[in-house]
């Protein structure tokens, strides 16, 4: 890609400029979605289920593990990808 646009006479700053842009565009808008959909669930009740026991542990919503505070969409956009 960056050979056409180079072919097309960008510069190799704009090119570089444009790369960058595009990158924060797309983690702006996958953030907003999974903000979104973390609002959505977040009046799901989930729980997790023993065969052997036949016990289960509930975790109803809304409960302070599951809300999506500051803190949480800070080290989101932080925190390096492995």
């Amino acid at each position: 890609m960056t050979g056409a646009l180079r072919a097309i006479g960008f510069t190799g700053g704009d090119v570089m400029a444009s790369f960058i842009r595009e990158s924060l565009l797309l983690s702006l808008i996958g953030g907003c979605l999974r903000y979104a959909v973390a609002c959505l669930f977040n009046s799901v009740e989930t729980g997790i289920g023993s065969i052997v026991t036949f016990s289960e542990i509930t975790c109803p919503r809304p409960s302070p593990c599951a809300r999506v505070t500051t803190a949480d969409l800070y080290l989101e956009f932080t925190s390096p990808e492995l």
